[in-house]
């Protein structure tokens, strides 16, 4: 009865929990910067899951979207034109 008990809790908490999850990163991939922060920091603190929770979302974010727009929804910031022009050699 107890081990049945367990089993039932389990698989209520993973509901909850996927459901947790899924609602954490869809807040967090409205901000790109923040995503792309959140997977560096799980690959550096080496979080498995949270890195592959983050992979996952960037990967609906540019599955089926043309060529031309994905480097739109990958860059984070476009490069200021003083930025990118290299410095004239004296």
């Amino acid at each position: 009865m107890i081990s049945r008990m367990i089993l039932l809790y389990a698989i209520w908490l993973f509901d909850v929990l996927q459901k947790w999850d899924a609602e954490f990163i869809d807040k967090v991939g409205e901000n790109r910067q923040l995503l792309y922060d959140l997977i560096l920091a799980a690959n550096y603190l080496d979080i498995k899951s949270l890195l592959h929770l983050g992979c996952a979302k960037v990967g609906s974010l540019i599955k089926g979207q043309p060529l031309e727009n994905l480097k739109n929804i990958l860059s984070v910031q476009k490069e200021k034109k003083s930025e990118a022009q290299p410095v004239a050699a004296k």
